[in-house]
């Protein structure tokens, strides 16, 4: 359970409550989320606690000899701790947990959106032409941003038949 539902209450909670699928303890993302957190925890109980201050310090990148000033240490305690089995395990998690607290990534964005209009193609096609219409604004605000640091101000756009074929909706 997340923090949101502390394991006090969860006892009392009817069933249909901790199975509602619309409920944010219950989101697979949120879920993944707190499970990448705990893994964290986990891990940083077995480390000492110098040692998972390294490690972070690293993770948000400090230079070992930074963080070997910062912490008292030797540059080669520092690379140690940070390449040990447990600090490379730990530097993992941070990056895959921060990866997730950011959301997906444009190309996962473009990716879902893509297979959201094949998806709904033949059955509902508003939901198509709505989905090729936010991979359209993506790549618009893309040009906006390139333009206004001095890149170029043409667009180009490549369909791939391939990947996205005409259909009755192009005419």
């Amino acid at each position: 359970m997340t923090d949101a539902v502390p394991d006090l209450y969860v006892e009392d909670l009817p069933a249909e409550l901790l199975l509602d699928p619309a409920h944010p303890a219950n989101d697979v993302y949120l879920r993944g989320i707190q499970r990448t957190k705990d893994l964290i925890v986990n891990l940083s109980l077995k480390m000492y606690a110098h040692h998972v201050a390294v490690v972070k310090m690293r993770h948000k990148g400090a230079t070992h000899a930074a963080i070997a000033e910062a912490m008292g240490l030797s540059d080669g305690t520092v690379s140690r701790v940070v390449n040990s089995e447990k600090g490379r395990k730990l530097r993992a998690l941070l990056a895959h947990l921060a990866l997730s607290i950011d959301g997906p990534a444009e190309a996962q964005r473009r990716a879902m959106l893509t297979r959201i209009a094949q998806k709904n193609e033949d059955t509902d096609p508003r939901v198509t032409i709505s989905a090729v219409a936010e991979v359209n604004k993506m790549a618009q605000q893309a040009v906006i941003i390139e333009t206004a640091s001095g890149g170029g101000t043409s667009i180009n756009i490549t369909i791939n038949n391939d990947l996205m074929p005409k259909t009755v909706l192009d005419g």
